[in-house]
């Protein structure tokens, strides 16, 4: 997968976006200018393009950085802040991060319905946005109110 800004080429090696195409964490791979070019265009919001389809960068604080690999390869990480990102989906984890950032506890039987909520597509990576803490409430309230949950 391939991601572009004004002539400059990288690899795209894991991406999380919304349906809406604003993606939250872009890792990309090749020439070390490329990737700051297109990781600092990405940061500053502007459109990057993924594989021909146009991707913004979420409205929240967002950064990247980069480290080189090799003589001509470097690597770079744009993400915005406040999202959860991971290789592989961790349920524990996942459930005790957005419990933290909704300052109110996860019961494990409702995690699965707020965790669809907060789900971000991903290309080789796990994606979670920052939960609305009333919206948590109203799903542990949901759940409490049917039989067999409470």
């Amino acid at each position: 997968m391939e991601a572009s800004y004004k002539g400059l080429r990288v690899e795209v090696e894991a991406m999380v976006c919304n349906k809406w195409q604003t993606c939250y964490l872009l890792s990309v791979v090749g020439p070390r200018e490329a990737v700051r070019g297109v990781l600092a265009a990405w940061a500053k919001g502007e459109n990057v393009l993924i594989e021909g389809q146009r991707y913004s960068a979420p409205y929240r604080p967002r950064s990247f950085r980069s480290a080189q690999l090799g003589a001509n390869v470097a690597h770079g990480i744009g993400y915005a802040k406040g999202c959860y990102f991971a290789r592989a989906p961790e349920p524990y984890r996942e459930r005790l991060w957005a419990s933290r950032q909704a300052e109110i506890p996860i019961p494990e039987e409702v995690w699965p319905e707020i965790r669809e909520s907060l789900r971000l597509e991903g290309y080789r990576a796990v994606g979670l946005e920052e939960p609305n803490r009333y919206r948590v409430l109203e799903a542990i309230q949901r759940a409490a109110r049917q039989p067999g949950l409470a």
